[in-house]
C-alpha cells in the first residue's frame, strides 16, 4: 500500500514556546507530526526531549530523544535545525487516534521549555446511516421524532436532514458519539400535517474521511394519518331550477379513509352516500346541507353547501274588477320569484301601445269604455343554474277590467265567411267597445226576421248550399244596443270524383290511342292535373295531351270538370303508340279552395324484356367468385338463360349458380355466380330474357381487374366566387368498389392544381380564385392505376361584389350630354351599368347599352347619353359574366 504523508491541517500558537496543532491521517497511511523550535540553540542547553501520546485518558511516551518506543514510530531529531518530528507508519485508530505532545524539559528543574500538542485524527468513513423508526407512522398534529444514526466513523460525522425535492437543511438535534464505538445521532422532530403524508426524508452523513462529493445517505417515507378534508359541491351555493334534479356531492380526503359520510339538514340525519340526489327539487328543499366525516382519529370534520332553488315569477292578481265610467282603478300585482324579478310591467291584451313598466301597481284614472279589457301583469327574472346557461323566465297573470257601458259598433268574424259543405261553420259576433254587463247577441237571416240564436256565436252544424245568404247580428245590454252588422256566407263544395280511374289496367306495347278519363264536381271550380309516378305530366314533353272539357254550372253553382289524358305526342311511334316506359301509376288530381282529391291507376304495359343495368362489364381475378348481374324490365315476368359463347350455361351448384329475383317497377334480375374463376371463364356472357311478348339479349363481359375507365358527362352543379361543385357519370371501375377521383383545375396562366375528391360525387373544388376561368377534367383511380382524364369543361367562378371598385371622379357634362368616370386598378373583368332620372320622376331608368370597360388600361371612360335629357346620372360596375354581381352606384357630379 502506498504511504501518503498528510499535512497538518491546522495550527494555533498558544504562547511563544507552546503551540497546538491538529492533523488528519487515513487509517493505514503514514503521517509526520512536526515539532519545531523557534530557537534551535535551546536544544544545546541540556535537558530532556520526548514525544508523549494520550488517548482514552491514558498517557504513554512514544519516543525519548532519538529513540522511538514503538516500531511503528520513527523520530527525526535535528537539534541544529530545531526539528524533532515524529513519523507514524500505518496509522491505526486504536493506537494513534488521540493527542500527541512534543515536550522539552529543562535539566535540573523539569520545567517545560517547549510544548507542541498535535491532536491527530485517524480518518475512518462513517458507517451507513440508519433511520429509526424504519417505517414511521404519525398522526396529524402529533409530533414524531426521526432518529438518524451512524457508527464506526472517525471523526464523529455531521448528520443533516433534508426533505426530498428540497435542498434546504432541516433543523435537527445532533448528539456526537465521541468515538467510533458510540453512534452519532441526529434527531429530526416533525409536527406532521396532511402534506407530510408520503413525504420522503433524507438523512445525509459525512465526515472528513470522505471527499466533498462523497455522501452517505438513506431515506425514509413518512406515513401520516390525517383528519378528513371535505370537498362539498359541486358548487356552493348550488343553484338548481325548481322541478329539476339536484345532485349534492361530498367527498372526504382522509387517512385512514372514511367509510362513509353523514348528511344532515337542520340537525336531522338524511343520508350516508357521497352523492345526495333529489330528483325534482321543491321550494322546501332549499337551504343548507351539512356533510360530516370521521375516520376514527378523534376529530369530526364537516362542511356545508347551500341548495338555492331557482324558480320563475309566480304572479297573482284579482281575477276581475268592475267599475263605472269615470272611476279610478288601482290593482296590485303580487310577485314571488328567485332570484328577484328584473322587470315587472303591465300590458293590455290587443293594445301594443299600453305599457306601465317598473311598477307592481296598475293605475287607471277616470276610466271609460276604451279602458275595458284584460290587463296582464308580467314579471321576468333570469335563472342562472349551476352548470347551465342563463335564461329568462316569465310569469304573468291577467285581470279583467270591466267598465259598465253599452255595446258600440258591431262586427262579425270572419268578415268573408266560407262554409264547407257537410262541415260545421261558426260565425262570431262582437262589438267595439264590447259593452258591459255582457250583452246578448240576436242573430237573424236576410230572408226572415225570426231570431236564430241569442249567443255571441252562431253555428251551422252541417253546411249545405241552402245555407248561403246574409246573416245579421246585434248586441244589447241594459245600458243600450250596439249597431247591427251583417256578413254574406258562401258555401263551398270540396271536389267529389264522379268518375274514378280503374285501379289497374294492362295493355300491350304498341296499343294505339290509349286515354284515361276522370270527372269531378266542386265549388268553386276545381283545377285538374295529371301525375305519373308522383311527377306532374306536361304535354310539352311530347308524350301526352290533356283535354279538359268546359265546366258546366249545375245546381247551386257547383261545377263539373272532366279531363282526359291522351297517350299522344311527337315522341311516340306514329304519335299514338304505347311505350314500355308508360308503365307506372297515374293520378288525376282535382283541387279547389277547399281540398284536394285524386284517383289513381297502375298501368302495366306488356312488352318484351328491356335491359336496364349498366355497365356491361364486371371484373374478378383468378380463383375469385364472380357475380354477373343482368337486369331487365318486362311484363309478363321473363325467364332468364345464360350462355358463354355458343354454350348454354346450366347451373350445377358447383361452378355455376343463378339466382333470379323480382324488383319494383316490373324489373327482374338474374345473378350468375361463377365460382373459382379460371382463364377459360373470361369472356362475353349472353343474358337472354324471354316472355310471351318476345325475347331480348344483352352481353356482359367478365374480365380481370384493372384500371378504371375515364368518367364522362362532367357538369357543373353549382359555383361561387371561390368554389365550383362538379358532378360526373362514373364509368366502369375496373372491378374495385373503392375507386377514387381527382379533378384537375387548369387556369389560363397554366397553373394545374389537383383536387382530391376521394369517393365524393358531386365534389366541391375549392379554394379557387374569383372571376377566373378554369379548364376542369376528372379522372378515376384504383390500386391498378389511373384512367384517362375526362373531356375538359371550362367554368368561370363568380366575382365577389365586395371587391368590385366604385367609379371615381364621376361627372355629368350637361352641355355635351356626356358622362365621364375613372376606373381604379383591378384584375376583374367589368362592365358599366348607367341609369338616369328626369326632373319630373323619382324612378331611375337604365340605359339599354352596357358600358364596356377595357381590361388592358383601367383609366378614364366616357359615355354619351344620346337624346336623353336627364337631371341625374349614376353608374356602377358589374361582372361581365354575371350582370347581377355589381358594386355600388356613384351619382355623377353635374358640370
Amino acid at each position: 500500500m502506498a504511504r501518503i504523508l498528510l499535512l497538518i491541517i491546522g495550527c494555533v500558537v498558544v504562547s511563544g514556546n507552546n503551540r497546538e496543532e491538529v492533523a488528519d491521517v487515513r487509517e493505514g497511511q503514514d503521517v509526520t507530526l512536526k515539532c519545531r523550535f523557534n530557537n534551535p540553540s535551546l536544544l544545546s542547553t541540556g535537558g530532556q526531549i520526548y514525544w508523549m501520546r494520550q488517548r482514552t485518558g491514558e498517557k504513554d511516551n512514544v519516543a525519548i530523544a532519538d529513540t522511538p518506543l514503538d516500531r511503528s514510530y520513527t523520530v527525526d531529531l535535528e537539534p541544529s535545525e530545531g526539528r524533532y518530528d515524529l513519523t507514524i507508519s500505518r496509522a491505526t485508530y486504536e493506537r494513534d487516534n488521540g493527542m500527541f505532545e512534543c515536550r522539552f524539559k529543562e535539566a535540573g528543574t523539569g520545567s517545560d521549555l517547549h510544548t507542541t500538542t498535535v491532536n491527530l485524527t485517524v480518518l475512518i468513513p462513517p458507517g451507513s446511516p440508519r433511520i429509526n423508526p424504519e417505517a414511521p407512522t404519525a398522526t396529524e398534529g402529533q409530533s414524531i421524532d426521526l432518529v438518524c444514526s451512524s457508527q464506526g466513523g472517525s471523526p464523529d460525522p455531521q448528520i443533516i436532514w433534508y426533505r426530498s425535492g428540497s435542498d434546504q437543511k432541516l433543523y435537527s438535534v445532533l448528539k456526537p458519539g465521541g468515538g467510533r464505538e458510540t453512534p452519532t445521532t441526529s434527531v429530526l422532530t416533525i409536527n406532521p400535517g396532511k402534506d407530510d403524508d408520503a413525504a420522503e426524508y433524507r438523512c445525509v452523513v459525512w465526515n472528513r474521511a470522505l471527499t466533498d462529493n462523497e455522501k452517505m445517505e438513506t431515506t425514509v417515507v413518512l406515513s401520516v394519518n390525517y383528519y378528513p378534508r371535505i370537498t362539498i359541491g359541486p358548487e356552493n351555493p348550488l343553484r338548481v331550477e325548481l322541478d329539476q334534479s339536484a345532485t349534492l356531492t361530498c367527498s372526504a380526503d382522509a387517512k385512514p379513509p372514511v367509510s362513509n359520510v353523514r348528511w344532515t339538514r337542520g340537525g336531522r340525519f338524511i343520508g350516508t352516500l357521497n352523492t345526495l340526489v333529489k330528483e325534482r327539487v321543491t321550494l322546501d328543499d332549499a337551504g343548507r346541507y351539512v356533510c360530516q366525516a370521521d375516520n376514527g382519529l378523534g376529530r369530526l370534520r364537516e362542511a356545508e353547501v347551500t341548495l338555492d332553488v331557482l324558480y320563475g315569477p309566480r304572479v297573482s292578481v284579482i281575477s276581475s274588477k268592475d267599475v263605472d265610467e269615470g272611476e279610478d282603478i288601482v290593482i296590485t300585482c303580487n310577485v314571488t320569484a328567485n332570484p328577484a324579478p328584473v322587470t315587472i310591467e303591465w300590458l293590455k291584451e290587443g293594445d301594443d301601445s299600453f305599457r306601465q313598466s317598473g311598477v307592481d301597481i296598475l293605475r287607471l284614472n277616470r276610466v271609460s269604455a276604451v279602458n275595458q279589457g284584460n290587463y296582464i301583469c308580467r314579471a321576468v327574472n333570469i335563472l342562472n343554474p349551476t352548470g347551465g346557461e342563463p335564461s329568462d323566465r316569465i310569469g304573468n297573470a291577467t285581470v279583467a277590467v270591466r267598465v259598465r257601458h253599452a255595446p258600440g259598433k258591431t262586427y262579425i268574424t270572419p268578415a268573408e265567411p266560407i262554409a264547407v259543405q257537410g262541415e260545421q261553420s261558426t260565425l262570431t259576433c262582437g262589438a267595439e267597445p264590447p259593452g258591459w254587463p255582457m250583452p246578448t247577441y240576436r242573430w237573424w237571416r236576410h230572408d226572415s226576421d225570426a231570431t236564430l240564436t241569442l249567443g255571441a256565436n252562431y253555428t251551422i252544424p252541417r253546411a249545405s248550399l241552402t245555407d248561403e245568404g246574409t246573416y245579421y247580428c246585434q248586441p244589447s245590454n241594459r245600458l243600450g244596443k250596439g249597431t247591427p252588422a251583417s256578413v254574406r256566407v258562401r258555401v263551398h263544395q270540396p271536389p267529389r270524383i264522379l268518375e274514378n280511374l280503374p285501379e289497374t289496367a294492362i295493355h300491350r306495347i304498341g296499343t294505339t290511342n290509349l286515354s284515361l278519363t276522370c270527372r269531378a264536381q266542386g265549388k268553386p271550380q276545381p283545377s285538374i292535373r295529371w301525375l305519373k309516378d308522383g311527377e306532374e305530366i306536361s304535354p310539352a314533353d311530347g308524350l301526352y295531351d290533356i283535354l279538359v272539357e268546359q265546366s258546366s254550372l249545375g245546381q247551386n253553382a257547383a261545377h263539373t270538370v272532366q279531363s282526359t289524358l291522351q297517350f299522344r305526342g311527337a315522341k311516340r311511334i306514329n304519335d299514338n303508340q304505347l311505350l314500355p316506359t308508360d308503365r307506372g301509376t297515374y293520378q288525376c288530381v282535382f283541387k279547389n279552395d277547399v281540398r284536394e282529391v285524386s284517383s289513381s291507376q297502375l298501368l302495366r304495359v306488356e312488352h318484351s324484356p328491356i335491359t336496364v343495368h349498366k355497365p356491361n362489364k364486371v371484373a374478378f381475378n383468378l380463383l375469385e367468385d364472380a357475380q354477373l348481374e343482368c337486369r331487365m324490365q318486362a311484363y309478363p315476368e321473363p325467364k332468364f338463360q345464360w350462355s358463354l359463347g355458343p354454350n348454354f350455361i346450366e347451373p350445377d351448384g358447383a361452378h355455376y349458380a343463378t339466382n333470379d329475383t323480382t324488383l319494383p317497377d316490373d324489373v327482374y334480375a338474374s345473378v350468375l355466380t361463377v365460382r373459382g374463376v379460371t382463364e377459360a371463364d373470361y369472356g362475353s356472357y349472353t343474358c337472354k330474357g324471354t316472355n310471351s311478348r318476345g325475347e331480348h339479349k344483352t352481353i356482359i363481359t367478365l374480365q380481370e381487374k384493372g384500371r378504371p375507365e375515364h368518367p364522362t358527362n362532367l357538369r357543373v352543379i353549382d359555383k361561387g366566387t371561390d368554389k365550383i361543385e362538379l358532378a360526373w357519370d362514373e364509368s366502369f371501375n375496373g372491378g374495385f368498389a373503392d375507386t377514387i377521383f381527382q379533378v384537375k383545375a387548369e387556369t389560363m396562366s397554366g397553373e394545374k392544381p389537383s383536387h382530391d375528391c376521394q369517393t365524393k360525387n358531386p365534389c366541391i373544388i375549392e379554394p379557387l380564385a374569383q372571376q377566373t376561368t378554369y379548364k376542369l377534367q376528372v379522372k378515376a383511380s384504383n390500386i391498378m392505376g389511373d384512367s384517362d382524364f375526362s373531356d375538359p369543361l371550362e367554368v368561370t367562378t363568380l366575382v365577389n361584389v365586395d371587391t368590385i371598385p366604385e367609379p371615381e371622379e364621376v361627372y355629368f357634362e350637361r352641355t355635351g350630354n356626356m358622362l365621364s368616370f375613372k376606373v381604379l386598378p383591378t384584375d376583374l373583368m367589368l362592365q358599366g351599368q348607367v341609369e338616369f332620372r328626369t326632373v319630373d320622376s323619382d324612378e331611375w331608368t337604365p340605359m339599354e347599352t352596357l358600358v364596356q370597360i377595357s381590361s388592358d388600361s383601367h383609366d378614364h371612360g366616357e359615355v354619351f347619353l344620346g337624346k336623353e335629357s336627364p337631371d341625374d346620372v349614376r353608374i356602377r360596375f358589374c361582372s361581365v359574366f354575371v350582370e347581377s354581381s355589381c358594386g355600388n352606384y356613384r351619382i355623377a357630379k353635374k358640370g
